[in-house]
């Protein structure tokens, strides 16, 4: 029944089917429409929110999905309006979440298997999900202390390390949230671009993270790379402690890549110590969205290694 708007709704494919419309053409340029969810209670990782949208017209603005938790608010997701009518839209339809739910709470006398494990609360998860900062069970003891602590540990920082000389440590354990600090990471640029720690609230251009990984909010740190304006020959290099080999090795992580254009490309390496050597074991050169996506990586096995990553 309106002006404009899609000609059928998304569910029935029907012109009497219905769907949530904004009109820009009935605002100023400082307004804002709001759509608020009922009150979601805690969910699992792997929690996905999918919808339908139809965006038109010449000054339609910016379609964003915010997290609001307590007073904070975070942007999770976002796209710029189209241009090809004169009148501006924008419609959503079919809402839903799904794999919200945490790990189904198993009978007593059921156990994980080898692969898996056993939460707090019941249930099992996949031992790859454990000590990876997030929360997969739901009651967080896939990611406490007890769980994610190791022998050994240098106070202050969660790594494990063997003495090989008076002067070098090599740790073969090791993890960084980057809330504090680098961790023993070193950048190896001194002027732009290079890694650097950051906060999304000290960063304000539109591509960049609203939110961090660990705390999920406005004031969690990264490390970050800003690749807008930047030389197409030009690196920033970050590179790791040395590492001992071990069967299984395996390095996990959280990355956001994000832009308008060209996002650049991240690149993980293993510089072999013995030979100097230096293999290319992982990159990625696309934009993958205004959000984080996990990426574990399997780190070969023969010699002392030091981990780079460049972008």
């Amino acid at each position: 029944g309106t002006s404009s708007g899609p000609s059928i709704d998304h569910t029935a494919f029907s012109e009497y089917g219905y769907y949530m419309i904004v009109s820009s053409n009935n605002g100023t340029i400082d307004e804002r429409a709001h759509l608020l969810s009922p009150l979601l209670q805690q969910s699992s990782s792997t929690c996905e929110l999918t919808f339908y949208v139809h965006m038109a017209g010449t000054n339609v603005g910016r379609l964003e999905v915010l997290l609001l938790q307590g007073l904070e608010r975070s942007r999770i997701w976002s796209v710029e309006g189209t241009q090809t009518t004169a009148l501006a839209d924008i419609a959503i339809d079919d809402i839903q979440w799904t794999g919200c739910n945490f790990p189904i709470i198993n009978n007593e006398t059921v156990a994980c298997t080898a692969n898996q494990f056993q939460c707090k609360r019941g249930g099992c998860i996949d031992q790859n999900r454990v000590c990876d900062y997030t929360d997969d069970c739901g009651d967080m003891r896939d990611e406490d202390n007890s769980t994610c602590s190791r022998p050994n540990v240098i106070p202050g920082e969660n790594m494990t390390y063997k003495k090989m000389d008076s002067f070098v440590y090599i740790y073969f354990y090791f993890s960084c949230n980057f809330e504090t600090n680098f961790c023993k990471f070193t950048s190896l640029s001194y002027v732009q671009p290079r890694f650097e720690r950051a906060r999304a609230d000290q960063l304000i251009h539109d591509y960049a993270p609203e939110r961090d990984h660990t705390l999920n909010n406005l004031a969690g740190s990264f490390i970050y790379v800003n690749t807008l304006g930047q030389t197409p020959n030009s690196i920033a290099q970050l590179k790791s402690s040395r590492f001992i080999p071990t069967t299984g090795c395996k390095v996990r992580f959280y990355y956001y890549m994000n832009s308008a254009t060209n996002p650049g490309q991240l690149t993980f390496m293993v510089r072999n110590q013995t030979q100097g050597l230096t293999t290319n074991i992982w990159s990625i050169s696309k934009v993958s969205g205004d959000h984080w996506e996990r990426q574990g990586l399997l780190l070969p096995t023969g010699s002392v290694f030091e981990l780079l990553m460049e972008v």
